[in-house]
C-alpha cells in the first residue's frame, strides 16, 4: 500500500470517525486530537484501554481482542468524548480496512484449518468440521465472513475459564494484511 494510499484511507476513517460523534453529540465541541500512531491489530486493546483509563474512563482489554468498558448512565458523554479523543490518537492502521484478496482468503483458511483447529483441539476444545476453501471463499466478503456456516471457535466457553484461549490459539495468523 502506498503512503498517499494510507493516508487517504486514515482520512477516510477519521471524517468517518468524526461524522458519527458529531451524530450522537451535535452540541459538544469535536475535542482536539491529533493521530500518534497507526495501531496493529493487535494492539487495539490494550492501548486504547490504557487511553481510555488515563482519560478518566476505565478500561480493560479483554482476551479475546475487545475492549471493556462500564458507562454510568448519564456518563454517555464523557466517554464518547475520550473514546473520539483516544480512536483519533491511536487509529488502526488502514492497511487492517482493506479488503482481504484471494490469495489472504486462502492463507487465513489454511491457518484456520490446521493451525487454529490443532490449537484449539489441544486444549480439548471441539472444533466442527470446516468447509471447502470454495465455499469458505464464496461466503467471504468485504467484511468478513457474510455467511457463518463454520466458527473455529463455537465451542469456546464465552466465560472467564474460556477468555484465555483467544491468547493461546489467536484467531489470525501472524502477516495476514502483510
Amino acid at each position: 500500500m502506498t503512503a498517499t494510499a494510507r493516508q487517504a484511507l486514515a482520512d477516510q476513517a477519521q471524517t468517518a470517525l468524526r461524522d458519527g460523534f458529531v451524530a450522537s453529540y451535535p452540541d459538544v465541541a469535536v475535542p482536539m486530537a491529533t493521530r500518534e500512531r497507526f495501531l496493529s491489530l493487535d494492539e487495539i486493546p490494550s492501548v486504547i484501554a490504557a487511553c481510555l483509563t488515563d482519560a478518566g474512563v476505565p478500561a480493560a482489554a479483554s482476551p479475546n481482542g475487545g475492549i471493556e468498558s462500564y458507562v454510568a448512565q448519564g456518563d454517555e458523554e464523557r466517554h464518547a468524548i475520550a473514546d473520539y479523543v483516544c480512536n483519533t490518537r491511536f487509529p488502526s492502521d488502514p492497511k487492517n480496512s482493506v479488503p482481504l484478496n484471494e490469495s489472504q482468503i486462502t492463507y487465513l483458511y489454511q491457518y484456520q484449518t490446521t493451525v487454529l483447529t490443532s490449537c484449539l483441539e489441544s486444549a480439548h476444545i471441539p472444533v466442527d468440521t470446516p468447509p471447502t476453501l470454495e465455499s469458505f471463499m464464496a461466503n467471504y466478503t468485504d467484511q468478513g465472513p457474510a455467511t457463518v456456516a463454520w466458527k473455529p471457535y463455537a465451542h469456546v466457553d464465552p466465560g472467564p475459564l474460556g477468555q484465555g484461549i483467544y491468547k493461546q490459539c489467536p484467531q489470525t495468523p501472524e502477516h495476514l494484511y502483510g
